[in-house]
């Protein structure tokens, strides 16, 4: 994989990041679809390979592509040995004689050259009778044009030593790795390269699986600070299956290999997602320092290892270039063990290890250094592994958030194959925030614990892990948060390794009036709703809102007023979650059931007017002329917030919290896109976290 050390790149400044930003989104106001030249080069001359041959070109750099003697013809090879020399935008294309049924397939006896100049296209949707994908969900592309080894000899299909070049309409498939960019120096960049509509790791039948490898390569491998290189691209034209590689099937490794964008592929599937046609590792790792790269509306599903792995390499080397931490990277509406359409979810599905892993060092002493850091998994569904997320061996600061974990789309079908934790976090990580998931379908919801299964991760702390705004339920044998080794709500050894020993609160009262709670002072306690048939120790289906236990009590308001709604009714249970100041969260509450209150029913003689308090405040306020509306401040609702210790008024809510996230199924539109835009391509990555304060030894006092 890699030689020496990468000089860092400075990281994309906010300037740069709000002119992608603004620019992605004055181009989609416009509608405006940019189609297949994307990059300001000179126009260069077009090679039409004639052949499957794997001859040499006779002259190379005379700007003729040809392999001379008495039946010369125009080869891959040949063609590639001219692009490289002839200045501009060059294009390789096809038109090999054959039957309208037939795939051309070049078998390499040795390693292509170099793709050294830069601007160049390889576009096998010019063989006659092939034609780009089209199915909104799939693929049923129809390539002609195979590349490809000989048990993964020689090492590499395409290997860009250059920048701006396009591959589209290729299956390139039995070598070491199938497509590698590779920069090296402050001379050779591969950066904005354009991989669309191919066939990566399998054949143009999309029926091809490499064996598994000790030496396991990969479908696309980006390293040595490649940089803004798309791996697919909205539209159906632009999905690649990459699928079917000894290793993973992408891989993107070291410090400045930053702001690739892999999107819209199916990894780990054939084409037509109904069978796995498994990467025999992971299906998108991150790895060595890559940061700022952005995994979004893939299909990852039936790979060997996690669908999505950033990490360190396993033994905590700075491997691969030099160190650096692996992080800022976002992995966001993707569909993780499911089929193509999200609807679909068996064990053919699944992924071997975890839908994604945020891992960090393997070997630390008293305190795990982090650096798999500050990632973000978001709005994912992610299903049919053994963990849906786990973050372990040190790595802190990540966000896990608005993600379906157990359950598809619609918040309650599960998988055929069996996941044990939603989410699981252990062995030294840190300061993660797990918020406003769905978790179902499920063991245990999410575990926090300071060791692992494997005994030579050893015991190492685990705390300010906030969990807020998730909802769980239908979760069995375990518990919805599980902080103990055994999987039971109970004190246990080394119990300040976890979350700081912070212990679930009790609910003194609960009726349609109201809630107190009993907690540490100063911590936060959030209030759920939760199933009649859950555990004794509660889950959480629904929030109910927060407060803070100022003297060791939390109070709630529901109702004040006759005229006030129902938040809980008669006989429903509520439970909750304490979070301490430094942000580590309990497990849940016993759960409590709730009382008629004091209060009576809502009356029926009132309709829309709820308070007739209206405090009508009519602020005239000057208006310009072309305006017509009178600004009359509206009538001030009085929501009496009630103060005991310190008092939440939780507004009614409705009884379903399950919104689906936005996932997969891009548009169907077949544009090749414009060039691969720099930094975040108008993604705004926001975080949420807590504050809190500096870190503290397990010793001290939190």
């Amino acid at each position: 994989m890699g030689g020496g050390r990468v000089a860092q790149r400075a990281r994309p400044t906010v300037a740069r990041f709000v002119v992608a930003l603004l620019a992605s989104m004055s181009m989609a106001s416009l509608a405006i679809v940019v189609v297949s030249e994307p990059f300001a080069l000179a126009v260069g001359a077009t090679f039409t390979v004639n052949s499957t041959s794997d001859a040499s070109d006779s002259n190379p750099g005379n700007g003729v592509c040809s392999t001379g003697g008495a039946s010369p013809v125009c080869t891959l090879r040949a063609a590639m040995v001219e692009a490289n020399a002839n200045p501009g935008h060059d294009t390789i294309e096809f038109d090999i004689p054959g039957s309208s049924s037939q795939v051309h397939t070049i078998q390499l006896a040795s390693a292509l050259p170099y793709i050294t100049g830069d601007g160049v296209t390889i576009d096998g949707y010019t063989q006659p009778y092939s034609s780009p994908n089209t199915d909104p969900y799939a693929s049923n592309a129809d390539i002609r044009i195979e590349v490809r080894g000989v048990a993964r000899q020689p090492s590499v299909g395409l290997d860009f030593r250059s920048s701006d070049n396009t591959i589209r309409g290729l299956a390139l498939y039995d070598f070491h790795n199938s497509i590698r960019f590779w920069a090296g120096s402050a001379s050779v960049t591969a950066d904005r390269n354009l991989i669309v509509g191919n066939f990566i790791g399998t054949n143009a039948a999309g029926t091809f699986v490499a064996s598994q490898s000790t030496t396991s390569g990969d479908g696309v491998h980006i390293q040595q600070g490649s940089a803004a290189n798309r791996i697919g691209a909205p539209g159906n034209a632009n999905r690649n299956v990459i699928s079917g590689s000894s290793g993973r099937g992408v891989g993107v490794f070291n410090p400045a290999s930053d702001d690739n964008i892999i999107e819209n592929n199916i990894v780990g599937l054939n084409p037509s997602g109904t069978a796995a046609l498994k990467n025999h590792t992971h299906g998108i790792d991150l790895n060595y320092g890559a940061s700022s790269n952005i995994i979004r509306n893939n299909v990852i599903s039936g790979n060997g290892g996690s669908g999505v792995e950033i990490s360190h390499d396993a033994l905590g080397h700075e491997a691969h270039g030099g160190a650096g931490d692996t992080e800022l990277n976002v992995v966001a509406g993707n569909l993780i063990g499911t089929d193509p359409t999200g609807t679909i979810a068996t064990s053919e599905h699944g992924n071997g290890e975890y839908g994604v892993g945020l891992e960090g060092r393997g070997l630390c002493a008293t305190f795990c250094p982090p650096d798999s850091n500050d990632n973000e998994v978001v709005d994912n569904v992610i299903v049919g592994s053994e963990v849906g997320v786990k973050i372990w061996r040190g790595s802190h600061s990540n966000v896990v958030r608005d993600n379906h974990i157990g359950v598809l789309a619609d918040g309650t079908t599960g998988s055929t194959a069996h996941t044990e934790w939603g989410v699981l976090i252990e062995v030294g990580s840190i300061d993660n925030l797990v918020e406003d998931n769905r978790i179902a379908r499920v063991d245990t919801g999410i575990g926090v614990r300071p060791n692992s299964q494997n005994p030579g991760d050893g015991i190492y702390p685990v705390f300010g892990n906030t969990l807020r705004g998730n909802s769980i339920e239908f979760v069995g044998p375990g518990l919805g948060v599980d902080l103990s080794p055994d999987g039971t709500p109970t004190n246990f050894p080394n119990a300040l390794l976890v979350q700081h020993g912070v212990s679930y609160g009790v609910i003194t009262s609960a009726t349609t009036d109201g809630v107190s709670v009993t907690a540490c002072a100063g911590c936060t306690v959030e209030l759920f709703e939760t199933a009649t048939a859950a555990t004794a120790y509660g889950l959480g289906r629904r929030s109910l809102g927060t407060s803070t236990a100022t003297g060791g009590t939390a109070t709630f308001v529901f109702r004040d007023d006759v005229g006030d709604p129902y938040v809980v009714t008669d006989g429903e249970y509520v439970s909750a979650l304490v979070t301490d100041p430094n942000g580590s969260t309990s497990e849940f509450s016993l759960r409590r059931s709730v009382t008629p209150g004091a209060i009576g029913p809502p009356s029926t003689t009132t309709t829309t007017t709820t308070t007739t308090t209206t405090t009508t405040s009519t602020t005239t306020t000057s208006v310009p002329p072309t305006t017509t509306t009178t600004s009359t401040v509206p009538p001030t609702t009085t929501t009496t917030t009630t103060t005991s210790t310190t008092t939440t008024t939780v507004a009614p809510t409705s009884t379903t919290t399950t919104t689906a996230p936005v996932v997969t199924s891009p548009a169907p539109t077949t544009s090749v896109p414009a060039a691969p835009p720099s930094t975040l391509d108008g993604l705004a990555s926001v975080r949420h976290r807590p504050t809190k304060p500096e870190r503290c030894s397990i010793s001290a006092a939190c």
